[in-house]
């Protein structure tokens, strides 16, 4: 195979992915393209020709700068072995001079002398230190490190302590280098390079045939969301998809024989869809769907998963930029974000890929809620008091759960003074009646105009209900004292007149109605004579019908010795108490005398005894 057929083939690989046309952007979603600077750092000591035998890797590279012209992207070129053979700075290719100084400077490098990757690392990072914007070296090489027979005076230590050094500053510098072994049969080599690619975030790939560069430079440069390279077999032509625009093949021979790649051009769009409105300062989730221009979700995208995505929401108002990392889950990015202003927010969708775009999704307004009132309830204070402290907070919230400031602006001084110290205000009485206290509260980005309404008063205005109700307690208490002193009274006391006073005569009991079932109880007969204690309860006398006492309440009716052979009798019973035709009141004194009859009827009224008082003659 020739030079040239080889870098006509990739002539036309690249041709076929990077030129775009001005329709198709307009169709797809805004995006923002940064400036790319990639630096080539190539292996050209002499173990590089049992790789290159025919010297094809200059006509693949130089082809490919060429294809850059009028891109974004400004390439730079190092040569070494274990000194610098050749070098081009970073620059875009956009004409016929700049294309041929660059190619000059890639097929004029031969291939010999040993070999310090250090060295050559070192080179590429000091040139891309002196642009701005996306950044990538791409080292090639056999992936050994060999100066034993080198005159420059540098050790493999030195050259490894290089490499240890630029690799740590790409990956703080967010730098990725991609590592492209040719032949790294020996573990020890593939890991270093791995190492390298995997500290700064760039890949590492492995190949025995300088053709298969092409394979390596279509999955740098193809594999996003704009474009897709595999190559054409039956399997791959059976996994189109329909929602590529464009394709085309290119057709090569090379060493292993016939191959045939397919550049498919694709117009994905990212649509953002959130979990629920987005809010200040509430986590939401949402996620990242993609489309063809026909609408049709996007299926099939692996590199979703290869690549770092982060979301960034961009106030357009303050200049705050808000980034969330992505996961892919399937077809879909997902995430949450909480965004802690309010105002329009520009999104970007961006990856760690290097050659992929930023694109603008659809922007996203969060609104701010002003503070509200939390109730409608004052503050009271009691004349003469001591000062008293409240919680502002406890008046007052946010609906966005911001964090709230207060500004006194008023409040009544013939009433009260007032002090605030941040959120708590001390209030310390001075007068009497109602007021109102005037705030302003802010939530950080709006003000709300509140007041508290606030009233001092007596303690007997506060309380008049509660001593009015102690006042009826006490009166009651004493009421139920009394009586109870009355009672004992006339349980105890008899008519004081001269001499001692004793019963006399008789009773006669007649039970003129039983409760239903109880046998008749012949009259009963009682000497009052016989009775020596100064009281008689009438439960006593009826001792033998304990179930009659219990229903008429004998117990609490009492017989007391009067002067001129009279008694007393006092009650304070429910059962209904007559002396003749007259009722005899609770709690009262009766005077009862020969012939008076005494009438008790229980409650239910189930049960009548009649009580006969009259003389022993």
């Amino acid at each position: 195979m020739k030079i040239r057929a080889v870098t006509r083939a990739f002539a036309a690989l690249l041709s076929a992915f990077l030129l775009l046309d001005n329709e198709a952007i307009a169709k797809e979603k805004e995006n923002y393209k940064e400036e790319i600077y990639v630096v080539f750092a190539v292996d050209h000591s002499g173990s590089m020709n049992s790789y290159d035998s025919r010297n094809l890797m200059p006509g693949i590279l130089s082809t490919f700068a060429e294809a850059m012209q009028n891109r974004n992207i400004s390439i730079g070129y190092v040569a070494y072995n274990d000194t610098i053979l050749a070098r081009y700075p970073v620059a875009p290719v956009t004409g016929e001079e700049q294309q041929s100084g660059l190619r000059e400077v890639i097929s004029g490098a031969q291939n010999r002398g040993e070999t310090d990757m250090g060295m050559g690392l070192l080179e590429a990072y000091e040139m891309l230190s002196e642009v701005s914007g996306k950044k990538m070296i791409i080292l090639i090489s056999d992936g050994e490190t060999d100066l034993a027979h080198s005159h420059t005076g540098r050790t493999k230590e030195d050259s490894d302590t290089d490499m240890k050094e630029i690799a740590e500053k790409c990956s703080a510098e967010k730098i990725p280098i991609v590592t492209v072994g040719f032949g790294t049969k020996q573990e020890e080599v593939r890991d270093d390079l791995r190492s390298i690619s995997q500290q700064t975030d760039g890949k590492s790939y492995e190949i025995q045939q300088v053709d298969e560069l092409i394979e390596v430079l279509g999955d740098i440069f193809c594999n996003n969301m704009d474009y897709v390279m595999y190559e054409a077999g039956g399997q791959a032509r059976e996994s189109r998809e329909v929602l590529y625009e464009s394709a085309d093949a290119v057709i090569f021979n090379t060493q292993q024989g016939t191959k045939a790649y397919l550049i498919e051009k694709r117009a994905l769009r990212p649509a953002l869809t959130w979990e629920e409105e987005a809010a200040r300062n509430r986590q939401t989730g949402f996620s990242i769907a993609f489309t063809d221009s026909g609408e049709n979700p996007a299926e099939g995208l692996p590199y979703l998963k290869s690549c770092r995505w982060t979301l960034a929401f961009i106030n357009s108002r303050t200049g705050e930029s808000t980034e969330t990392e992505l996961s892919a889950d399937g077809d879909r990015l997902t995430g949450s974000v909480t965004l802690k202003s309010s105002g329009k927010y520009l999104v970007l969708l961006r990856s760690d890929q290097i050659m992929q775009n930023t694109y603008r999704l659809s922007d996203v307004s969060i609104t701010n809620t002003l503070p509200g009132s939390l109730s409608g309830e004052g503050i009271e204070i009691f004349t003469h008091s001591e000062p008293i402290t409240v919680d502002l907070t406890e008046f007052f919230a946010d609906g966005d759960g911001d964090e709230l400031s207060f500004e006194l602006t008023s409040f009544p001084n013939e009433l009260t003074e007032a002090q605030l110290y941040g959120n708590l205000l001390e209030l310390t009485p001075v007068g009497r009646g109602r007021g109102e206290i005037s705030l302003l509260v802010c939530d950080g980005e709006g003000s709300l105009a509140g007041s508290i309404p606030v009233r001092v008063r007596s303690l007997w205005e506060a309380y008049w209900q509660v001593i009015a109700l102690a006042v009826c307690i006490l009166g009651f208490a004493v009421f139920k004292i009394l009586g109870r002193v009355l009672q004992r009274t006339a349980e105890t006391a008899a008519p004081k007149e001269k001499g001692d006073c004793s019963f006399t005569g008789k009773i006669n009991a007649y039970f003129t109605l039983l409760p239903e079932g109880m046998e008749e109880i012949p009259p009963l007969n009682f000497a009052l004579y016989t009775y020596k204690d100064k009281k008689i309860v009438m439960k006593d006398m009826f001792a033998e019908y304990p179930e009659l006492t219990d229903v008429l309440q004998l117990d609490r009716i009492f017989l007391f010795p009067g002067q001129n052979r009279k008694m007393i009798l006092y009650h304070d019973c429910e059962a209904a108490v007559m002396i003749g035709n007259s009722i005899a009141c609770r709690k009262t004194q009766y005077i009862i005398s020969y012939g008076n009859v005494i009438y008790i009827t229980s409650g239910d009224g189930l049960c009548e005894l009649e009580v006969h008082y009259i003389s022993m003659i």
